[in-house]
């Protein structure tokens, strides 16, 4: 005590917010009991598959150990945020893919600098850039993705099983460009001992 969540015409503000298990705990809170305050939220050791069996009792979409915190700055139209996460031995759909690191914050108002990094389990990728919500020069991205290898069997769950009994690496950069709807990918690919089963086609 106390703790609530306040929504009124004014805005809204948390107090003392959390949900836990044991070790694993979500916190939130406004840095002043006042409408529109910045908001943080501290993640502990969260499984994330308590929430993927919610979504799917039958298939662990999705697992791994999220830790990290998300700080809302500013609350309005354009809210402002920066987000430092860590998830150790993502696995999507059975096939571990590795620790994934986000970093995000807002260089302005209407771009968010992010960097997204998967290590471990043969894989090396990292996407860094600049993501625009409200298109700028007709994209929202202008980032570029590094792969140092992709491990190509580590995303078979990934592709919901389309590929499988898969060996060998993709090596490369590219360079992403374009809105959700029409993406603009450039760069090159290079296989290494790649070799793959199209489920499809057997």
């Amino acid at each position: 005590q106390p703790n609530k969540i306040v929504f009124a015409k004014e805005g809204f503000y948390v107090q003392n917010f959390g949900i836990r298990n044991s070790n694993e705990y979500i916190t939130v809170n406004s840095t002043a009991p006042h409408y529109n305050t910045p908001i943080k939220a501290n993640i502990s050791n969260f499984l994330l598959s308590n929430i993927t069996e919610v979504i799917s009792k039958d298939t662990l979409l999705a697992n791994g150990i999220l830790v990290g915190t998300v700080d809302v700055k500013q609350l309005n139209s354009t809210p402002q945020v920066a987000a430092a996460l860590k998830i150790t031995n993502l696995s999507v759909l059975g096939d571990t893919i590795g620790n994934l690191s986000i970093d995000v914050s807002n260089a302005t108002d209407k771009a968010v600098d992010a960097t997204v990094a998967i290590n471990g389990h043969g894989n090396d990728i990292k996407l860094t850039g600049m993501y625009y919500p409200t298109p700028v020069e007709g994209n929202n991205f202008n980032m570029d993705l590094l792969l140092a290898p992709l491990n190509v069997k580590t995303i078979e769950g990934a592709t919901a099983n389309q590929i499988r009994n898969t060996t060998g690496l993709l090596n490369g950069k590219l360079h992403i460009q374009g809105t959700m709807t029409n993406p603009i990918i450039e760069g090159e690919l290079k296989t290494d001992n790649l070799s793959t089963n199209i489920a499809m086609l057997n």
